[in-house]
């Protein structure tokens, strides 16, 4: 059977990441004996129209932000498509929200970890016309027969992430990512109020071992030679022994790249630190969100600003860089909190801020809180976040002085960068 993936278009700041999600389930695809093909509209590539009527599924994973361009990739899908073809959908949002997926013109959606009930239905050899058979597919929402909304019960996560082949790097353009990413872990121990990924992997975390870690990193290297590696973990440092121990087997690897992660500044001390610049780290990502102890506490952040002063100095004393990501209008926010995390920034001096727009994402904890509207130029300038999704109004707070707020701190962390911005560092935005 002949399948389309596709990664939808969306706006956002950094270089072009790996897709990792349709990377697993490509392979999936691959081991089941199907014809691959991938479109990742983020990279230039365009989809095959002429060609649509050869695939008998096609699959796209939908985050909020690409939700807009999904929508309508969708609806010329509908209109496009041979009446044969199965449209499916995963990802973020469709595992928070599948009627809306399915009233715009999926057929599946696959809700949460989709390895497993994605090879299911690729097994199915007339999707189509066996709808009555999706029932015994854990995981998944559909039409039945009758025309009603089934939400088949979710499926348990994988306990063993190595059992999971790595991604199917060769059906994508995969010299054209810089830099590439990995993963070593699934989930989140945390649980703050504007995040939907602890939700999302159903508030467990699962490691993957060194071993197979270290496998996948000598398997993209034997494909293409990487200068960066973006470990894409919510919490790389954590827990900490393991991070040890893979920071020992990359040293003796002596691999030629260099790499960054995202971590917590309280999960990080001297040792992991200096551990992870003898292996070739070279700027790591942390998440102040804001400056203000009364707005990390009131949003479940769970993390102390005096750690993340006292660990981004020792970052700063081994020699690495730091990038910080800002969330603009959590609740609680007010123009002083603002003046809060502006004196943090200009305190630590980050080689690059990003300022993020408070979104209720699905599956967050804030995504019935009051919105704001979103300001059309602010697609630019914030680099799409907030696309797709209802912007937060902090209680207390005018549209107007929220709109004025946002873009006074655009322009104070605007010229922070300016100052602070490191060229080498780009390629591992």
């Amino acid at each position: 059977m002949h399948v389309l993936l596709i990664n939808p278009l969306f706006t956002y700041v950094g270089r072009d990441k790996f897709p990792l999600g349709l990377g697993y389930v490509a392979t999936i695809a691959l081991k089941e004996g199907h014809h691959m093909v991938v479109v990742d509209e983020n990279l230039g590539e365009t989809i095959p129209w002429e060609q649509l009527g050869q695939f008998k599924l096609i699959g796209l994973s939908v985050t909020t932000p690409a939700l807009p361009r999904a929508r309508s990739l969708i609806t010329q899908l509908r209109i496009k498509k041979s009446t044969e073809a199965l449209i499916v959908a995963g990802g973020h949002h469709p595992t928070f929200r599948p009627k809306e997926l399915l009233q715009i013109g999926v057929d599946v959606v696959v809700r949460g970890e989709g390895e497993v009930p994605f090879a299911q239905i690729l097994r199915i050899s007339n999707p189509l016309s066996t709808a009555h058979k999706w029932k015994n597919i854990l995981g998944i929402s559909y039409y039945d027969d009758s025309g009603n909304v089934q939400h088949n019960t979710q499926l348990g996560l994988t306990e063993d992430l190595d059992h999971i082949p790595f991604p199917a790097w060769d059906v994508f353009r995969y010299k054209n990512y810089s830099p590439m990413s990995v993963i070593t872990s699934r989930g989140c121990p945390y649980r703050c109020n504007y995040c939907a990924a602890t939700a999302f992997w159903q508030h467990y975390v699962r490691y993957r071992s060194i071993a197979n870690v270290v496998a996948e990193l000598d398997a993209l290297l034997a494909l293409h030679t990487y200068h960066f590696i973006k470990f894409q973990d919510s919490v790389f440092t954590s827990p900490r022994k393991r991070v040890l121990d893979l920071m020992a087997a990359i040293i003796e690897k002596n691999y030629p790249f260099q790499w960054t992660c995202e971590t917590r500044a309280d999960a990080l001390d001297h040792e992991l630190i200096d551990m992870m610049a003898r292996a070739k780290c070279k700027t790591i990502m942390l998440g102040l969100e804001s400056g203000s102890q009364g707005v990390l506490d009131q949003n479940e952040r769970k993390m102390k600003v005096s750690d993340f002063v006292d660990t981004c100095q020792n970052i700063k004393q081994r020699g690495l860089g730091i990038r910080v990501s800002v969330v603009f209008g959590l609740p609680g926010e007010t123009p002083a909190t603002v003046e809060d995390t502006l004196t943090i920034l200009r305190s630590i001096q980050p080689n690059v801020t990003f300022l993020n727009l408070a979104t209720a994402y699905p599956g967050c904890a804030l995504e019935h809180h009051p919105v704001a509207s979103h300001k059309e130029q602010w697609v630019t300038t914030f680099g799409g976040h907030g696309v797709g999704g209802q912007l937060i109004l902090p209680v207390g707070m005018t549209p107007k002085q929220y709109h004025k707020l946002a873009d006074y701190l655009y322009g104070q962390i605007h010229e922070l960068n300016k100052v602070n911005w490191v060229k080498e560092n780009q390629d591992l935005l």
